[in-house]
């Protein structure tokens, strides 16, 4: 459920940002400003990428479920071996536990 939560915060901020900024395209498909318009703005071809990638991050999460050593919710950012950590950050322990519960 925290994976679907983190996509449910995305969605929002899909719904927000056209209201900030939009991107130019083809036949101004991607710069409605109104959500409901853009549903059918989008182009066939756009909705099966939309798809694929819905399909490619539920598989990715599948095969993460199926290691006996993952943690729900953990998307594999953070300090440690074989995590992205883009900011180089080098917390101890304790402190590398109490910002994942921040997290929460």
């Amino acid at each position: 459920e925290l994976m679907h939560g983190r996509i449910a915060q995305l969605a929002c901020l899909g719904w927000v940002f056209p209201e900030i900024a939009h991107w130019p395209g083809k036949d101004n498909a991607f710069g409605k400003m109104n959500p409901f318009d853009a549903l059918d703005a989008i182009p066939k071809a756009g909705w099966y990428q939309i798809l694929g990638f819905m399909v490619a991050c539920e598989v990715w999460r599948i095969n993460k479920l199926k290691d006996p050593s993952y943690m729900p919710g953990d998307s594999g950012l953070g300090q440690g071996p074989g995590r992205w950590n883009p900011f180089g950050f080098n917390y101890t322990p304790e402190e590398y536990r109490e910002k994942q519960l921040q997290e929460i």
